[in-house]
């Protein structure tokens, strides 16, 4: 059991006959609030490396939030990082169940106390958390972290024509191979861009009413145009809702250093968080 906030523990979390690792970190004991931190396309529970420090994206934020109280748990989607599967297994609909049953395996741990528990996403993890509030509306809060809008339409703009390539294919287990403009080479089966959503979950039709903030990244290059794309997951959800637009770019500036990720996302989280909870 965590009772000093700075210390961190791993989990692992059953799923499908499979186990997602995470990390959990900060007070577990006296009623604080949880995040739960999905990460982005091919990334991992510690998510991208902030240059000019030993941390990531993720594991900056958990200690930084731990620092004024807040729990979090990152974690590994299957076929990522730590946790168990395959990575060019990997879809939105896995991804959408991982994030579930994290949900339901916090819930189910009698040695773990939590006043709120919420959802904040990444890039594709923002909108996993947005497929998740649908499946579980009772969840207190998500925060989407220039997420994405339109799957569909960003891998097409990143990947090209291998997403319409891999619709026609007749087998969903081809593995595709694809490379990203940034460098990154990966492969995954051809199921993954199949079944590639188009448009955003419709958040109003779920029962999900609790506060939601998204935060768009104006100079993202990634999803966009900005604001406007992400003043679309404001307009598919009836309750309190938030849209913060930061002077950045889709990875909070964390290839320069910590910068625009401590002065402008941490701020914009925790805002919210006081606020809203």
């Amino acid at each position: 059991m965590l009772d000093v906030k700075q210390k961190e523990q791993v989990v692992a979390i059953p799923v499908g006959g499979q186990k997602i690792i995470g990390t959990l970190a900060g007070p577990t004991s006296v009623g604080a609030p949880l995040l739960i931190l999905l990460h982005g396309f091919h990334g991992s529970r510690d998510e991208l490396e902030i240059v000019g420090t030993s941390e990531g994206l993720f594991s900056r934020m958990a200690r930084v939030l731990a620092e004024v109280g807040y729990a979090t748990l990152r974690i590994d989607f299957r076929g990522s990082g730590d946790s168990d599967g395959a990575w060019e297994d990997n879809t939105f609909e896995s991804q959408t169940e991982d994030a579930i049953a994290v949900v339901d395996w916090v819930r189910a741990q009698r040695n773990l106390s939590f006043s709120k528990l919420i959802l904040v996403g990444w890039s594709q993890g923002g909108y996993i958390a947005g497929c998740a509030a649908i499946k579980r509306p009772d969840l207190d809060g998500i925060a989407l972290l220039a997420p994405t809008v339109h799957p569909r339409k960003t891998f097409r703009h990143l990947v090209g024509e291998k997403v319409r390539t891999c619709a026609a294919l007749v087998d969903p287990d081809h593995l595709v191979s694809a490379e990203f403009p940034w460098g990154t080479k990966i492969q995954i089966k051809a199921r993954f861009f199949q079944d590639l959503p188009e448009v955003p979950p419709v958040l109003e039709r779920s029962g999900f009413v609790s506060p939601m903030l998204v935060v768009a990244a104006r100079h993202d290059r990634v999803i966009f145009p900005q604001p406007t794309s992400s003043e679309i997951w404001l307009r598919r959800h009836l309750g309190a809702k938030q849209l913060t637009v930061l002077e950045t770019d889709h990875v909070f500036g964390v290839r320069e250093g910590p910068d625009e990720f401590d002065h402008q996302l941490m701020p914009a989280l925790l805002n919210w968080l006081v606020s809203s909870f």
